[in-house]
């Protein structure tokens, strides 16, 4: 069986919206509200980057067949395993664009805000936890699993079970980015294990940026600092 049939099959229908881009919401300039604050030396500002919507979704499958899709949400979880290909997994892949921030940005704070939407089975179980991993696939959606590991499992969600919001502290890894030259900040979701090798899916499906789930879309939460213009 096809592993993304597999995966479709154990979600509800998906109402799919396509939408380009990231939206990056800068604190107005002057007057001192909003989400900016001025003294002598910097300006403070509050940004919220949602995640692109081509570049965030699932790659999915086993040792011999990978599909992946941006216009499924974001899973993390197990398949039945296969008595071929071994373990079904599913990795949620997420990118944020940081082009628009101002030159010169020092990041003081950054939280990588996700939400579980929905869950089958016992993914927490399956996988023992989910990792989260800094990686960098550029403005490709990546077709298979492997891709550039920049920082291995920095972050850790131990509830994957859970329906709901969860934060995650990113602030080495956009710092990173931004020392680096690179106009995106990318992760990847995977379990600790691959599976647990049963005949059931274990899945958490995490919201998106296209529309098709219930929650808030992904985004990063910065807070910026700039050198204050006098």
């Amino acid at each position: 069986m096809n592993p993304l049939s597999t995966l479709r099959s154990v979600l509800r229908p998906l109402a799919l919206t396509a939408v380009f881009g990231a939206s990056i919401a800068l604190a107005g300039c002057g007057g001192g509200g909003g989400g900016e604050e001025e003294d002598d030396q910097v300006v403070i500002q509050q940004v919220t980057i949602e995640s692109t919507a081509e570049l965030d979704g699932v790659v999915f499958g086993d040792n011999l067949d990978v599909n992946a899709s941006s216009t499924l949400p974001p899973h993390v979880g197990d398949g039945p395993a296969q008595a071929t290909g071994g373990a079904q997994r599913a990795h949620g892949i997420y990118s944020f664009d940081l082009s628009g921030l101002p030159a010169g940005a020092v990041i003081r704070s950054a939280k990588l805000r996700l939400a579980v939407d929905e869950v089958t089975n016992n993914p927490n179980a399956a996988m023992a936890l989910v990792l989260v991993d800094h990686v960098n696939f550029g403005a490709i959606f990546p077709q298979s699993f492997g891709m550039l590991t920049l920082d291995t499992g920095f972050a850790q969600i131990t509830d994957i079970d859970v329906v709901g919001a969860k934060e995650l502290d990113v602030t080495e890894q956009v710092q990173d980015d931004m020392d680096s030259n690179r106009t995106r900040s990318q992760y990847r979701l995977r379990g600790a294990v691959d599976s647990d090798f049963d005949d059931d899916s274990d899945l958490a499906k995490l919201s998106d940026a296209d529309g098709t789930t219930a929650s808030e879309p992904p985004a990063l939460i910065l807070e910026i600092e700039l050198p204050a213009t006098n």
